[in-house]
């Protein structure tokens, strides 16, 4: 072997095995990189304080609630008569039929912001399923029950359904653009050239076409 032939080899085995300096380099980076992705910025801080001062805020909220619920248990009587009961049960069914219409719509145009009417149609029809059976006297009890394990709590489960695959729609839409990047990239592809030229077939016309193919196929092209 002569000695451009080994200088060649020599390059050639330098690039294909890293040396000590090269896998020194390559940690240093990896380093580098893993330090500046712990570094957030000041809208990231921003965001995660507001993040934890909403979550404080609702948290707070569930505490005062539950005492509130126990006090309202203790000192609420068993019956009373209440004004304004018409008022009050077709408000709710007004705001159900809101809800239901709202999630039809943004549903029939495939819109994820589906997920906000959906999840209110189902908190309402789970309130509706509740204050029937509670409210119900003997003679209509069964007849709420049944509406409610029939109609109100499937509807409220399919909401739900909906509310969940309209937030998860675009993560998938996400992991699969993510994929298809990654395949594209792994995809090996020839130095020099974007594309191999694919060798010509002659056409077949009659006999001189014929001579033609069988020159091809011997390896020689006319």
């Amino acid at each position: 072997m002569s000695c451009p032939d080994r200088t060649g080899a020599g390059r050639a085995a330098r690039t294909l095995v890293p040396g000590p300096d090269d896998q020194r380099h390559s940690h240093r980076g990896g380093d580098a990189r893993t330090v500046g992705s712990m570094v957030r910025t000041g809208p990231e801080r921003k965001s995660t304080r507001r993040a934890r001062r909403v979550a404080a805020l609702y948290g707070a909220g569930a505490v005062v609630l539950v005492g509130w619920a126990a006090y309202l248990g203790v000192s609420l009587p068993d019956r009373d008569l209440a004004r304004h009961w018409n008022a009050a049960w077709v408000g709710l069914d007004a705001l159900i039929v809101f809800s239901l219409a709202l999630t039809a719509r943004l549903a029939a145009r495939r819109d994820r912001r589906v997920a906000i009417p959906a999840s209110a149609t189902a908190a309402l029809l789970v309130a509706d399923a509740w204050m029937d059976v509670t409210t119900a006297g003997r003679a209509d009890r069964g007849l709420a029950i049944l509406l409610a394990v029939v109609v109100e709590l499937p509807l409220a489960a399919l909401s739900f359904a909906l509310a969940r695959r309209s937030l998860r729609r675009p993560a998938r839409l996400a992991s699969r653009a993510g994929a298809v990047e990654q395949a594209s990239a792994a995809r090996p592809r020839v130095a020099g050239r974007e594309a191999i030229a694919r060798p010509r077939v002659p056409r077949v016309a009659g006999p001189r076409g014929q001579r033609s193919l069988h020159r091809y196929r011997r390896g020689g092209r006319t």
